[in-house]
C-alpha cells in the first residue's frame, strides 16, 4: 500500500461500570473491557501493515462522544472506526451489525466500508451480518457518525452479542477476541486495497469556472463510465471532463446565480469504492468583497442553527452549524484581514459555543481579543 493510512480506531464506551449496569453480561463481562481489548489487538495487526492507528482511549476511561470526534479530525484520519459489542434482553440472539450514518445514496463510502466489515465478520465469526442505516437506532442516528459524516468514512462495528451466554465466554478467551480484530484488520486492508477516490475544489471566487481536481486513489482519474456526478445545492448539474480527465469543469458559475452555494460529487472508481461526498462553498460574489457574502451566508446559517435547536432538530442542527463554521471560516481564508474580522470572530465563537467546543471557542476569542482588542463585539462576549 503505497499512500500513508491513518485509521482512528474508537472502542467504544468505557469509564461506566458504575452506572450503565446492562453493558454486561451473565457471567460479568463488561462491553467496554471486550471493545479495548479488540481495539488494542486491532493496532497491532495494523502496525504490521504499516497503517497508522489512532485509539480514542487506551483505557476503561469515560471520553465525551464530540472529543472521540475531535480526535479522529485532529489526526486527519482516512476512516473512523468504532468497535462495539450488542447487548440484548433475548439472550439467544447472536450476529454481527455495522452501522453508518444516514443513507447509502448520502453516505457511499462508509456503505462501502460497512460492507467489507460485513463480509469479513460473516466469514471469519460464522456469524449472519446486517449493514443498516444507524436512523433505525436514533432517529438523528449516533452522534459520532453524523459529525464525521461530511470529512470522512466512518461506521460502528457490533461484530457480536455479549449478551449471548455461550459468546460471552468465547470473548473472554484471547483466541476470539483476535478472531473478531482480524475481521477488521482485513475489512480496513481490503477496503484500502481498491482506492480512495477524492476530489477537491482547486478554482478561486474569481473564476468563471468551476474546477474539482480528480483522484481515484491510485493517483490517476479513472472512474467508472457515468458514476461522477456533480451536485449543486443538491440539484445534478453538467459538467465535462478536461482532456487529461483530471478535472471536471462546470463553465459560467455565474449561472447559479449570487451568493453561497454548495458543491459535492458522487462516483466509484475502477475498483467499485465510492467517493466520500464532502461538500465544498463557493461564492458568486467578484467585486472584490467575495468575504462578505461568506459571512452573510455564515450568519443567515447560525440563526438557521439555532431554529433547528430549539425544534429540537438535532441532525439539522449539528449540520448547520458545521455549514456557518466552514462558510466563516472561508471568509478569513480569502482575506484573513479586513474590516470585518471581529464579525467573522464572534460568530465562530457563537458557532463553537453551540457544540461545545470548548478548544475552538477559547481559540478564537483569543483572536478576537488579540486582533480587535476595542471591538463591539468583545463586548458581547459572556463575562
Amino acid at each position: 500500500m503505497e499512500q500513508k493510512i491513518t485509521v482512528c480506531i474508537d472502542p467504544g464506551h468505557g469509564g461506566t461500570k458504575g452506572t450503565d449496569f446492562f453493558r454486561e453480561g451473565e457471567y460479568g463481562l463488561r462491553e467496554e473491557e471486550v471493545n479495548i481489548r479488540v481495539a488494542l489487538a486491532l493496532e497491532k495487526l495494523l502496525a504490521d501493515e504499516d497503517i497508522e492507528v489512532i485509539l480514542t482511549r487506551r483505557d476503561d476511561r469515560f471520553v465525551e462522544l464530540q472529543e472521540r470526534v475531535d480526535i479522529a479530525l485532529k489526526a486527519k484520519a482516512d476512516l473512523f472506526v468504532s468497535i462495539h459489542h450488542s447487548v440484548a434482553q433475548d439472550r439467544s440472539l447472536n450476529y454481527s451489525i455495522v452501522y453508518f450514518h444516514k443513507n447509502a445514496l448520502g453516505n457511499p463510502a462508509s456503505v462501502d466500508f460497512a460492507s467489507y466489515l460485513a463480509f469479513y465478520f460473516q466469514k471469519r465469526l460464522k456469524l449472519s451480518a446486517c449493514v443498516y442505516s444507524d436512523y433505525l437506532v436514533f432517529p438523528s442516528g449516533f452522534h459520532v457518525l453524523r459529525s464525521l459524516k461530511d470529512i470522512i468514512p466512518a461506521v460502528i462495528g457490533e461484530a457480536s452479542f455479549l449478551s449471548h451466554q455461550k459468546n460471552e465466554l468465547l470473548l473472554q478467551r484471547d483466541d476470539s477476541i483476535e478472531k473478531e480484530a482480524q475481521c477488521y484488520k482485513e475489512a480496513i486492508m481490503g477496503y484500502f486495497e481498491n482506492g480512495l477516490p477524492n476530489y477537491k475544489l482547486i478554482s478561486s471566487d474569481d473564476d468563471q469556472d468551476i474546477i474539482i481536481e480528480l483522484d481515484d486513489g491510485f493517483g490517476g482519474a479513472h472512474f467508472k463510465d457515468d458514476s461522477l456526478r456533480v451536485f449543486i445545492n443538491g440539484k445534478s448539474v453538467p459538467h465535462k471532463l478536461n482532456i487529461f480527465k483530471k478535472v471536471i469543469v462546470l463553465e459560467d458559475k455565474k449561472s447559479f446565480g449570487p451568493g453561497c452555494h454548495e458543491l459535492y460529487l458522487q462516483g466509484n472508481n475502477k475498483k467499485d469504492n465510492n467517493i466520500h461526498p464532502k461538500p465544498y462553498l463557493f461564492n458568486n460574489v467578484s467585486d472584490g468583497t467575495e468575504w462578505s457574502g461568506y459571512i452573510k451566508e455564515g450568519k443567515k446559517l447560525y440563526n438557521q442553527a439555532l431554529d433547528h435547536q430549539k425544534n429540537n432538530n438535532y441532525e439539522k442542527f449539528q449540520i448547520t452549524v458545521q455549514k456557518a463554521i466552514e462558510a466563516l471560516n472561508h471568509s478569513l481564508r480569502i482575506l484573513p484581514v479586513h474590516e470585518h474580522v471581529d464579525e467573522v470572530y464572534y460568530y465562530l465563537i457563537l458557532c463553537f459555543k453551540l457544540i461545545d467546543d470548548r478548544a475552538r471557542l477559547e481559540q478564537h476569542i483569543k483572536y478576537l481579543k488579540n486582533y480587535v482588542p476595542s471591538s463591539e463585539y468583545t463586548e458581547k462576549l459572556d463575562p
